[in-house]
């Protein structure tokens, strides 16, 4: 507020009090002199509210060219009074603090004294509590403990999260402001090593945290005293005279104080904050007695009206401890209930976070394509195939590799850097018609803050990918830290609920959730991965997409040991395809000037579809269609993890948890003639408890569910497709529950052709998207009736209208409707799902019950 060398002096006082142990004891023992201090300054300011010429009282010395004013000997020519009433008020609170020490050193010197003479009569601070208790402190007492445990509470709280707040704090002084300045960018620096040393290592993250608030206090109070002093007259001047620092550096390092937030006095509070607290113990209820003094009394008889009154005043009030205790009761449930759920959601995270890591590094490299980010998507790629504590590795240092490229990012946005220098002028290449990205440093991966794009939006992929590592290392540290104290192993466990087998399953609803929760995987992983190996074409619909057909065509009908052998090759498949993609996208650099010879209008549409590189924002947009890609692999490693399971435990497979994967058809074709025990209870012929219930609704129904998303899979779209799913749904109908009596092998043949025409349709429209995106025009104009028949489109291209004929642009197109949903695979994708699903209930031994009330109900239809 009044900015002067004087008032510098005050500054300096209060950071060193600030940062020094004890920190009231400090203030109160140096407020005599701070009250003197104030005094002559409140003189001075007196003297120079005066209404005196410059002759009489002077502002500068003109011999030495000192501004007093800059010394703190400012004249207000208008209301004078203003700025010394100010200083008053301030001056009010340092004699405050003068007023308590002297208050406190005097009670000392009382009780000091008071002890001196107490001491020969012996008085024990057993007999002063014990009169204390006597002239009715308990009440008083009560109060005590409840203020102990609450300052307990709020102090262990502090202790646990106000680093976090200390660190939030540290970086939003590297965040906010209008300008980028080497003050902010090395309180980001200081923030990120923070914490990348508390995700690589706790204890070095524990045995720096001294040093390290220490470096960041002097730090801001460096900072502090050199903005401080920099708006002083002539001190830019000095910084070019005798550091030698231009105007140009100065400005890009030194801002205005308006700008600038110090934040020591913060890091300073958790200098000593460092080690945990045990709760504090539950105490006793002090009703507890009461309620059982009056529990042991005996009852009154009924005989006794002078008492009835009182018993019913009684009554009422055991009524209501009683009900307060009840209320007690539930709430401990509910809060044991809901520490239990806390539990399995940490024990969740802490096994999942890894892959949702993967996933957000993944993405942070689609959402902005650079040079740069290529190093994510290799690291991600193979570390979906890594081992556990390879992947935490990699993790980590995807995590150093983001802090670096934060502070190189704030380091560009300087006003010193041109972004004008990097921008590439190719005289072969018209920038007004290609609209392609001329700047080689957004192409490596540096970009400056526009209208658009702020400095949050271009490092938030780089924070978010931090704060999710942040987020895992401190659920593993929470998790370690508590099976420790349990006495357990403090290794992550592999399951969530160890003890659930595939035997537990079929018992109730909640134990057959938690079998889902460690194996649903490992029984539906193939079901999972070709549904999303379906969704990856649907989200597509390019020239890769047709890869992926081919493989769906050879996949959707092989056996089990038929996958196993063809998984690995699929898998090294999609680690090859992502990163080429990836450097697709990102295409040659501008500098090169390569002017690409399909950039011409005919190809336009075909350009996308086929994925040929440009340097255009429209063409790296279509880079969010890898993510499916992305967790298509991470299906697809897991699923390997299941066949490496499966072959492990080939000899006895149902020594495993999750149970056998072998097939049981051959059970299934031999009921009825050979007997065999079925290792699934009966839950048609008696329904035990809800589980069953769920069963006969899901497996009774679930065929004829099917059915219908097959009929609306037909009558969705009007296309030449749509008959086979209409011929395909009416024949099941037709048969309807007899078809359960035909052979297994039968069943699932006939089956497998219906799937057979749901993959053909999938594939024949992935393929027809190239001749919509290359002829779509001409077929529109020429062959309006061939489009609406066999719903031909081009959904890779934005466009929703179809491109004018090149050879005749007169001819109109807007007779011809073309249907781009038609051509769209939603249905088809839902179809798909529906059918793996029912093929896995026919191949189950839930199916054996279902055939066995089938033949019953024929049995007794035929009488």
């Amino acid at each position: 507020m009044f900015h002067s060398w004087l008032t510098f002096v005050l500054l300096i006082w209060a950071n060193l009090i600030w940062i020094m142990p004890n920190q009231r004891k400090n203030m109160l023992n140096s407020s005599p002199f701070l009250v003197i201090y104030a005094e002559l300054l409140l003189l001075a300011q007196y003297l120079y509210g005066m209404k005196l010429t410059d002759d009489e009282l002077p502002s500068t010395v003109n011999i030495t060219g000192i501004n007093l004013a800059q010394i703190g000997f400012i004249k207000y020519p208008e209301y004078p009074c203003s700025p010394l009433l100010i200083k008053s008020l301030f001056t009010t609170m340092f004699w405050i603090s003068l007023r308590q020490m002297i208050q406190e050193r005097q009670n000392e010197r009382r009780t000091s004294t008071i002890a001196d003479m107490a001491a020969p009569l012996q008085v024990t601070v057993g007999a002063a509590t014990t009169a204390g208790s006597a002239t009715g402190r308990p009440l008083e007492k009560k109060s005590s403990a409840f203020i102990t445990r609450a300052g307990t509470l709020i102090n262990s709280f502090l202790i646990k999260f106000w680093i976090w707040v200390v660190a939030i704090t540290l970086f939003l002084s590297g965040m906010t402001g209008h300008r980028m300045t080497g003050f902010r960018i090395v309180y980001m620096a200081l923030f990120l090593i923070f914490v990348l040393t508390f995700q690589f290592s706790f204890k070095v993250w524990r045995k720096m945290m001294y040093a390290f608030w220490l470096t960041v206090i002097v730090y801001s109070m460096s900072i502090l005293v050199l903005v401080y002093t920099y708006q002083f007259d002539k001190f830019p001047l000095y910084w070019t005279e005798y550091l030698h620092i231009s105007d140009t550096f100065q400005d890009n390092d030194v801002p205005v104080v308006s700008e600038t937030s110090s934040a020591y006095g913060t890091f300073s509070r958790r200098k000593k904050l460092s080690s945990t607290t045990d709760a504090p113990p539950i105490e006793k209820d002090p009703e507890e007695g009461t309620r059982d003094e009056n529990s042991k009394q005996p009852l009154k008889e009924e005989g006794e009206p002078a008492d009835d009154l009182a018993s019913e005043i009684l009554d009422d009030l055991r009524f209501r401890k009683l009900s307060k205790q009840e209320i007690k009761g539930v709430a401990q449930k509910l809060f044991n209930r809901i520490s239990k759920l806390a539990e399995i959601v940490w024990l969740f995270f802490e096994i999942h976070l890894l892959k949702i890591i993967l996933i957000v590094a993944f993405s942070l490299s689609v959402e902005t394509i650079s040079f740069l980010h290529l190093m994510y998507v290799i690291m991600t790629v193979f570390a979906v195939k890594s081992h556990t504590n390879s992947l935490v590795l990699i993790t980590r240092i995807m995590s150093l590799i983001s802090s670096i490229l934060l502070i190189t990012t704030m380091i560009y946005q300087v006003d010193y850097i041109n972004e004008a220098n990097y921008v590439s002028e190719c005289p072969n290449i018209d920038l007004n018609q290609t609209h392609w990205e001329m700047n080689n440093a957004k192409w490596f991966g540096f970009q400056k803050t526009s209208v658009i794009s702020s400095l949050a939006d271009l490092v938030r992929p780089y924070l978010i990918y931090i704060i999710v590592v942040t987020i895992h290392a401190v659920v593993v540290l929470r998790q370690t830290i508590r099976r420790i104290r349990l006495g357990l192993s403090p290794r992550t466990p592999h399951m969530m609920f160890p003890n659930i087998t595939r035997q537990d399953a079929d018992k109730d609803i909640p134990r057959m959730i938690k079998y889902l929760f460690n194996y649903g995987f490992y029984k539906f992983g193939v079901e999972i991965s070709l549904v999303s190996l379906v969704v990856v074409i649907a989200s597509r619909m390019d020239v890769f997409s047709c890869f992926y057909a081919i493989w769906i065509c050879i996949m959707f009908h092989m056996t089990r040991d038929g996958l196993r052998r063809v998984w690995r090759i699929l898998t090294w498949f999609i680690v090859v395809l992502i990163p080429l993609q990836y450097v697709i996208f990102i295409g040659l650099p501008p500098i090169l000037c390569v002017d690409y010879p399909w950039d011409i209008p005919f190809l336009d549409r075909f350009r996308i579809w086929a994925m040929l590189p440009e340097n255009s924002a429209v063409f790296r947009a279509q880079a969010g269609k890898v993510v499916a890609d992305f967790l298509l692999l991470m299906f697809l490693c897991r699923q390997t993890l299941v066949f490496r399971i499966e072959t492990r435990y080939s000899s006895c497979p149902d020594d495993f948890g999750g149970g056998s994967n072998q097939s049981v058809l051959e059970d299934i074709d031999k009921l009825g003639t050979v007997p065999f025990i079925n290792p699934t209870p009966d839950f048609i012929a008696k329904v035990r408890n809800w589980l069953d219930v769920l069963k006969r609704g899901a497996f009774l129904v679930f065929f004829w569910f099917t059915l219908a998303i097959v009929f609306l899979t037909g009558t969705s779209r009007v296309t030449l497709f749509s008959i086979g799913y209409l011929i395909g749904s009416f024949t099941f109908l037709w048969q309807g529950t007899d078809f359960y009596l035909r052979p297994i092998k039968a069943i699932l043949k006939t089956w497998n052709m219906l799937i057979g025409y749901n993959v053909f349709v999938i594939t024949t429209k992935t393929l027809l998207q190239m001749l919509g995106c290359l002829y779509l025009s001409q077929l529109t104009a020429n062959n309006c009736w061939l489009v609406q028949l066999l719903g031909i489109s081009c959904l890779s291209s934005q466009d929703k209208e179809p491109a004018p004929d090149p050879i005749d642009p007169d001819a109109s197109v807007a007779t011809c409707n073309v249907p781009y949903d038609d051509s769209g695979l939603f249905w088809d994708g839902v179809c798909f799902a529906f059918l793996l699903l029912q093929r896995r209930i026919f191949a189950s031994h839930y199916f054996c019950h279902i055939i066995n009330e089938t033949k019953a109900s024929t049995i007794l239809a035929s009488r």
